[in-house]
């Protein structure tokens, strides 16, 4: 090992934190599916149960790696609820994620669930028909980026995002699950 950072990639029992990781996203696509939401009650102990792992298997570096790659993992969502309306429980549950993979699990994931977000967003999209809504609100969204950097007029009510009643949502929980699967093959092939 070369850095704290590494403590939780390059371990004998990488398999075990996959393992659990896989689990909690499987368990909060279900709930999210179908209550559109990740509950508190699996994302606490997920987080807690991710701290204590990394403490077990590295000691102090661990607790570091943990923690850091918790707020790596969780910051592109906490950023999403506050600007654009996603969901808070997505973010502690990334958060959950990344104190139990760390640094570099954290990244590799965080960049894959992202990936299925988008591959989702756009199945749900034709699914849906929803070609016209979407490209308004997409629209809506560079003119009052547009206004805003370039100083001309104001955006759209004084918003850059159009309102979340009009904007079409999906469980990203779903999202997270084939994200952190595609993560955990990855570490797989990785350690394999």
């Amino acid at each position: 090992m070369n850095g704290w950072w590494e403590t939780l990639w390059d371990h004998a029992w990488w398999p075990t934190q996959w393992c659990a990781v896989l689990v909690f996203a499987l368990i909060a696509a279900i709930t999210d599916t179908r209550t559109r939401r990740i509950p508190n009650i699996l994302t606490l102990p997920a987080f807690i149960g991710g701290l204590c792992w990394a403490v077990a298997v590295g000691g102090l570096a661990g607790l570091a790696d943990s923690l850091a790659g918790a707020v790596l993992a969780m910051t592109p969502f906490v950023l999403l609820f506050v600007f654009a309306g996603g969901g808070a429980g997505d973010a502690k549950l990334m958060a959950a994620i990344g104190a139990w993979v760390g640094v570099i699990g954290g990244l590799f994931t965080v960049a894959t669930v992202m990936v299925a977000g988008g591959v989702l967003s756009l199945v749900l999209i034709i699914a849906r028909g929803s070609y016209r809504e979407v490209s308004a609100n997409f629209m809506w969204i560079l003119d009052s980026l547009r206004a805003v950097v370039l100083g001309r007029g104001e955006s759209r009510k004084g918003y850059i995002l159009p309102s979340v009643e009009s904007l079409h949502t999906m469980p990203y929980g779903l999202a997270i699950l084939l994200g952190t699967f595609v993560a955990s093959g990855g570490a797989w092939l990785w350690h394999g």
